[in-house]
């Protein structure tokens, strides 16, 4: 009862907005229960690594204790060490997932055999997310374990993270479609869509951008087909009708494929909750802090959730950062004034239990203004501005040349690669590809900065089109950038008007885009 409690205080308060987003949260609780009591009795839950964090935010581990659940674990190779002899897997279908899970079920079934004495048979089950494949249950069956489990499917698809926030979860779908040609992940996207529309009614409108947008537009009418829907395709260039539409809680839902906007991805995000994940990492709906400092290898580390339960963090989340300081200092003044107006003799019990009230605050501003001040740290240093300075005048238009010695010099001081190859796709994506002498020179270099191993992501970078050489067509930032005001002179950082903010200058183009089909249209 207890971690119940908790996770209520420290969970999103999902019914704060206008969409039933709890109501999704339950449906999945109530499919991972009715996958849990598929299997009779006490069993071992070992799970994907891209599974137990969104699960996590559906369901605490005292519910996966009430139904039978007396050991967690990763997915792994090796054999299980437990009694339990019922073992349930939840994992993404990949097939990678299916050969782990091949090795572990032989793995346990040798180590079973190989126990004195009689020994009960051990059960396999699993669970794929959200559906099963036809490629795994091959591999599986290749591997000669498909007659020792059972196969199930938990369709997960819809994860919420806030009342206005729903997620996926599936970080690999850009390279499935860019770089492997698996458009699987789209029909996973049209399901998830077609779920919602079943407790928000039917979206009347439906308006995209590319052609996986068209794609998912496709599938969407085809699954509405199949579940006794009717009504004309809708347009995934201009928008149309779904048809129905009658008391829907969504006026219209825009698609944009990730190559329409591959620019926003690569900027460095300069609000207060953009920060903590650029510099600390949010990982489904947490940070992990050392107390309350940020975690550091070696030292045991907690998670603290970063949502709307935190109202002192809801209250910051979206605000620039170089206004979060300020904010901070008005909050703490504001309760010292309190405590200073505090005079027993002239306050009311009522009084003093509203003054108490205030000071349950004292543990969010503690948290909020030491991660503050390590995001002050980091975003002052001479790396983080030089960062800055080279993705701003990218943005700005100006050449390569003007950058590459930036680059060159991050590289020397051995900068985290991720962050060179930011700016070198930033640099392609704005100018239209980099000049085949310069870009050789940058490989070159990055290479030899960070080893010839990286020749294969370099590789997969340039066959997605994120580095490339200039071809004969014209460079599309500056006329995008000039169709839609992309960037901002100036921009009042503490009371915005433009979300040019969110990057000190930067309007993301995606935003802008959104902005454009619900005024204008396509």
């Amino acid at each position: 009862m207890a971690s119940h409690q908790q996770q209520q205080q420290t969970g999103p308060l999902l019914d704060a907005g206008p969409l039933p987003v709890k109501a999704i949260r339950d449906q999945a609780r109530k499919q991972l229960v009715d996958a849990l009591d598929s299997r009779r009795g006490k069993k071992v839950l070992v799970l994907d690594p891209k599974v137990s964090g969104p699960l996590a935010l559906i369901a605490e581990v005292s519910l996966l204790k009430e139904h039978g659940v007396e050991q967690l674990s990763h997915l792994g190779a090796e054999a299980l060490s437990s009694d339990v002899r019922s073992v349930l897997y939840l994992a993404r279908p990949t097939l990678h997932n299916a050969q782990l899970i091949a090795r572990q079920v032989r793995a346990n079934l040798t180590a079973s055999r190989q126990q004195a004495g009689p020994a009960p048979s051990l059960e396999h089950s699993i669970f794929f997310v959200p559906r099963r494949t036809t490629a795994c249950t091959r591999i599986l069956e290749e591997e000669g374990v498909l007659g020792d489990v059972s196969i199930g499917e938990f369709p997960l698809d819809i994860v919420p993270f806030e009342a206005d926030l729903l997620s996926l979860e599936m970080d690999n779908v850009f390279r499935e479609c860019a770089l492997d040609g698996d458009p699987s992940g789209l029909f996973y996207v049209a399901r998830a869509i077609t779920k919602l529309q079943a407790l928000v009614g039917t979206i009347p409108r439906v308006i995209g951008k590319g052609s996986s947008a068209k794609g998912v537009s496709g599938l969407m009418q085809r699954l509405r087909h199949e579940v006794g829907g009717a009504g004309p395709a809708p347009s995934a260039a201009t928008g149309g009708a779904l048809g129905g539409g009658k008391g829907a809680m969504v006026d219209a839902v825009v698609l944009l494929d990730r190559a329409v906007d591959l620019v926003t991805p690569l900027c460095t995000q300069l609000t207060y909750e953009g920060l903590i994940d650029e510099l600390l990492g949010i990982h489904n709906g947490a940070v992990e802090l050392e107390g309350d400092r940020a975690a550091v290898a070696g030292v045991k580390r907690s998670k603290v959730p970063l949502n709307s339960s935190d109202r002192l963090f809801q209250s910051l989340r979206d605000a620039n950062f170089a206004a979060v300081g300020p904010a901070l200092r008005d909050k703490a003044l504001s309760l010292q004034a309190d405590y200073q107006e505090l005079a027993p003799e002239t306050k009311t019990v009522g009084q003093m239990k509203d003054f108490v009230k205030k000071l349950n605050a004292l543990p969010e501003m503690n948290r909020h203004t030491n991660i503050a001040d390590l995001l002050s740290k980091a975003t002052r240093g001479s790396a983080f501005m030089g960062k800055l300075k080279v993705e701003q005048g990218l943005l700005d238009g100006y050449g390569v040349e003007s950058v590459a010695e930036a680059l060159e010099e991050m590289m020397f001081r051995m900068e985290e690669p991720w962050q060179v190859l930011r700016l070198m796709c930033l640099a392609s994506i704005t100018q239209g590809g980099i000049p085949a002498k310069r870009l050789d020179a940058l490989r070159r270099e990055f290479l030899l900065s960070y080893g010839h191993e990286q020749s294969l992501l370099l590789a997969a970078l340039q066959r997605v089109g994120l580095l490339r050489r200039p071809d004969s067509s014209r460079p599309s930032w500056p006329a995008l950038k000039a169709r839609f005001n992309l960037i901002v002179d100036s921009v009042n950082e503490a009371a915005p008007q433009d979300m040019a903010y969110t990057f000190s200058g930067y309007a993301p183009l995606s935003c802008r885009l959104v902005e454009a089909a619900l005024r204008e249209g396509w």
